[in-house]
């Protein structure tokens, strides 16, 4: 993972909890949480609220490298743009998820899903898609199309998800998404 660290124009490592029944809003009722996560992670302590309605804390993004907090309806996320190390946003992620037990109604609401996501974004000038589908090929059944004279991928996204245990609880997917 190194490699693709230091070769990335961009790196992210974000984590969301996802919640069966939708968080409480208002800046009254989630002000202990943010207060805390503000004194906890001084370097995310700047409030931001968006038209949505979603209401968060962020670092300086002119720095290029800062963390991120924001609380949905129905979703409670962490991200981390750039850290200096992936510990480091482990630790704000570590944070958000051992104190928003104990300061939102987390216990009535219940977890539906707990996603966990590296990002890495490429600067490439041509086209990302086409790319992406040399780089991987489509396999033996469709390899022939990259050969079609005046041929032009337009679009190739790939993405795979993996049931890592037998109940399916535990689940992991790649995606490949092109800008």
């Amino acid at each position: 993972m190194d490699r693709l660290v230091d070769e990335a124009s961009d790196v992210f490592f974000n984590v969301n909890l996802n919640t069966l029944n939708s968080l409480p809003s208002g800046g009254e009722l989630l002000s202990p949480f943010l207060d805390q996560m503000a004194k906890a992670l001084p370097e995310i302590g700047h409030m931001v609220t968006q038209d949505s309605g979603e209401i968060g804390l962020e670092g300086d993004k002119a720095s290029g490298a800062y963390g991120w907090i924001t609380i949905e309806s129905r979703r409670l996320c962490s991200g981390y743009v750039n850290p200096p190390s992936l510990d480091k946003a482990s630790r704000q992620h570590e944070t958000m998820l051992g104190m928003a037990p104990l300061l939102l109604p987390l216990a009535v609401v219940g977890c539906e899903a707990l996603d966990v996501m590296y990002g890495f974004d490429f600067t490439y000038a041509g086209n990302h898609d086409e790319l992406v589908a040399e780089a991987l090929g489509l396999g033996p059944s469709l390899g022939a199309l990259l050969d079609l004279p005046g041929r032009r991928v337009i679009h190739f996204e790939p993405s795979v998800t993996l049931g890592l245990d037998a109940d399916l609880g535990l689940q992991c997917r790649l995606a490949v998404e092109t800008r």
